[in-house]
């Protein structure tokens, strides 16, 4: 098998035939990744695959580019995987610089700083759960009580929740089930409340069905301004107006937007010396 050599080799992707030559990408395309038709930058390329993040992260790097790991970077300006993700999120993200400032500097006319072209791969992920931890002394005999205090009124919430869960003929889990879908309807939807009028089985069959969406990654909407996943929740919001559980307007939605999600985002640095040209 032979080796690819990253720093060495370049790669053009050529769609359709043109009397302009094709942008050159400093990477290869991952296999079966869709690229983002709406997104405008020549300097960058972007793509999207189902796969999650550590099978691609283990194909480049078996051709040659061996990611660092730059998870959790949360502000824009944090290298090349920065980027701001929802609360409760960590951005997943694996990158690789290919092109340093001294190689990209002469073709960035007009920017005051030069950026370092590379290879990035990002997904949004929940934070763990962790489980409640004893509250640890803080040397204040006062402030030690208030929070054990406060540990054991959460016990004793979590003990009432689990015993109207069990009132309720509901399975273990159930009820966290119910409240994390709750959670997703109504951030996916803004407020707009769940559909709560069908059978218990059918809001947690969904909501397991659909749960990765509001962490999935979304590609440009049709007018790319936004990104689909939002440009779609502003375009459906008036089909959940008025009384009701809107029951098939929920399906619709997701069905749609569950056919735009993704699982990964690839974004492969472009040559600056086919800077404006197209793939």
């Amino acid at each position: 098998m032979v080796r690819i050599k990253p720093l060495l080799v370049v790669f053009a992707l050529l769609l359709a035939p043109t009397a302009q030559a094709a942008q050159i990408l400093l990477a290869p395309i991952y296999p079966g990744a869709v690229a983002d038709q709406t997104a405008r930058d020549e300097r960058y390329a972007f793509f999207f695959t189902r796969d999650p993040i550590e099978k691609v992260r283990a194909w480049y790097q078996t051709h040659g580019f061996k990611l660092g790991d730059g998870s959790d970077s949360r502000s824009p300006g944090y290298g090349l995987c920065g980027r701001t993700v929802p609360l409760d999120t960590v951005n997943k993200c694996y990158s690789k610089v290919l092109l340093g400032q001294s190689a990209t500097a002469h073709y960035l006319k007009d920017m005051t700083d030069a950026y370092s072209a590379g290879l990035v791969i990002q997904a949004k992920e929940r934070e763990p759960e962790r489980a409640p931890e004893k509250p640890q002394s803080t040397g204040n005999a006062e402030l030690d009580k208030m929070m054990a205090a406060q540990a054991a009124a959460e016990a004793q919430m979590q003990a009432q929740a689990d015993g109207m869960a069990a009132e309720l003929g509901m399975k273990p889990g159930e009820l966290e089930a119910m409240n994390k879908m709750s959670d997703l309807f109504e951030g996916l939807k803004d407020g707009t409340l769940p559909p709560y009028n069908h059978p218990r089985s059918d809001l947690i069959r969904i909501a397991k069905q659909y749960q990765y969406l509001d962490t999935a990654e979304y590609p440009q909407s049709p007018d790319g301004k936004q990104g689909y996943d939002r440009w779609l929740l502003a375009k459906d919001k008036a089909a959940f107006a008025g009384a009701g559980d809107h029951w098939s307007q929920w399906l619709g939605f997701l069905k749609d937007l569950d056919a735009h999600a993704y699982r990964t985002r690839i974004i492969i640095a472009v040559d600056p010396k086919s800077w404006g040209r197209k793939l």
